[in-house]
């Protein structure tokens, strides 16, 4: 059985496209690896203009959404950007509480 792992990520502010093909390469090089990935992006595209802004009333079912999404997971990956986002700080204090691994990509080790 395949592994789950979440990704997680800056997202906030960035331009959609670029932020997509970020998460969409990590997703494919999980994948190459053997993981079933659950890519946040897919969970959620109630997004405000042409980046990953989201409309304020929504981030706290957004985060829920995530939340239980991480639950699934027995991995989450953290890119190396997440520590610029609280929102992603806050989903790996949730997994790191639920006993869910944490492993941070390593830039360098990344290129196929």
């Amino acid at each position: 059985m395949k592994k789950r792992i979440y990704l997680a990520g800056n997202e906030t502010g960035e331009d959609y496209l670029d932020c997509r093909l970020k998460f969409q390469e990590a997703q494919k090089r999980l994948e190459k690896r053997g993981f079933e990935v659950v890519n946040p992006l897919d969970l959620s595209l109630d997004i405000k203009g042409n980046d990953y802004t989201y409309a304020e009333d929504a981030l706290a079912e957004l985060l829920a959404n995530r939340l239980i999404a991480i639950q699934s997971c027995q991995v989450v990956y953290l890119l190396p950007d997440w520590d610029q986002s609280i929102f992603v700080q806050v989903e790996a204090c949730f997994a790191r509480r639920q006993g869910i691994w944490l492993i941070h990509e390593n830039i360098e080790n990344t290129a196929e």
